[in-house]
């Protein structure tokens, strides 16, 4: 099974990452390379609130994380910032992965800017969304 894994890992376009119970991130995937712009050496060990949340929405992500520990898993749209600067749009999952260590989260981010775009509902000071699961 680890090496269907390792076979489909570069092919998956939406941005993995795991972080421990610090917040801090233990894994990157290539999605999350080409997502948010940062290599994963940059990213590991670093705090996901640093890298890719923005100081006006650390309130947010911490209600989504307390969602994710209460409930086993949360999802939301949110807002990022890239490497660049930038801010994207994305749908993220939040699934709690006791088998990697206690706390662990498995977040799934996938870029719906474009989407959002075509629909007029662009918001890059937009916070979180409404909760959909």
């Amino acid at each position: 099974m680890l090496a269907l894994y390792e076979a489909l890992r570069p092919h998956i376009p939406d941005a993995l990452f795991v972080t421990d119970s610090d917040g801090r991130i233990i894994h990157w995937n290539e999605g999350a390379e080409s997502t948010l712009g940062h290599a994963a050496a940059d990213a590991l060990g670093r705090s996901l609130l640093d890298l890719v949340v923005t100081p006006e929405r650390t309130d947010e992500h911490f209600h989504l994380a307390a969602a994710v520990h209460s409930d086993g898993q949360a999802r939301a749209e949110a807002v990022m910032r890239c490497r660049d600067g930038s801010l994207i749009h994305v749908d993220v999952l939040g699934r709690q992965i006791e088998a990697v260590g206690a706390g662990c989260i498995l977040w799934s981010a996938r870029d719906i800017t474009q989407l959002k775009v075509r629909h007029g509902t662009a918001r890059p000071g937009a916070g979180l969304g409404l909760y959909l699961s």
